[in-house]
């Protein structure tokens, strides 16, 4: 069973491309993905919980071509293939891997397909947020900084708010 999904990113094509080859900067978006260690090869170890399941491995990027905008990420014996296109002043992302190889979990295909679907698209979401200037109205509401105002090195405005 093939899964395939494309998802907008509200950002450049080369600007998404550059992105996704930089793992320790996008899995973070990924719901319920981390990572917990690197090779020196350049190969992640990590895990992804999703519901009653999770998953643990390794992830690398086998192949990176910035001019046509594709790559290829390997799990051990798995891989997905990704593709980035611009369109309109936003990038579309195809995100395509194989589930035969995956055995009983194929079975539950619509499921997945739909899950799969729906981590993508939040997915898209949190890189169009990481990539964009301003903190957008849901940043606002739930108090969560642009990426920008996280990394700032800008005094806290009430020093008697410091534990001491």
């Amino acid at each position: 069973m093939r899964i395939e999904h494309t998802f907008e990113v509200s950002a450049g094509a080369d600007e998404v491309f550059a992105a996704l080859n930089d793992l320790e900067l996008v899995v973070p978006c990924l719901p319920g993905a981390r990572i917990t260690g690197r090779d020196d090869d350049g190969g992640f170890h990590g895990d992804l919980s999703v519901g009653f399941t999770r998953l643990r491995g390794t992830v690398a990027i086998t192949a990176s071509d910035p001019v046509a905008r594709t790559m290829e990420l390997t799990t051990g014996h798995h891989s997905a293939q990704v593709a980035v296109t611009a369109r309109d002043g936003v990038a579309d992302v195809t995100a395509a891997a194989n589930l035969a190889e995956i055995g009983a979990l194929a079975l539950f295909g619509g499921i997945v397909q739909d899950l799969s679907g729906r981590l993508l698209r939040d997915f898209g979401v949190c890189l169009s947020r990481k990539l964009g200037d301003e903190p957008t109205g849901e940043d606002i509401t739930t108090g969560r900084e642009a990426p920008e105002a996280a990394l700032s090195d800008a005094p806290d405005p009430d020093p008697d708010s410091a534990a001491g």
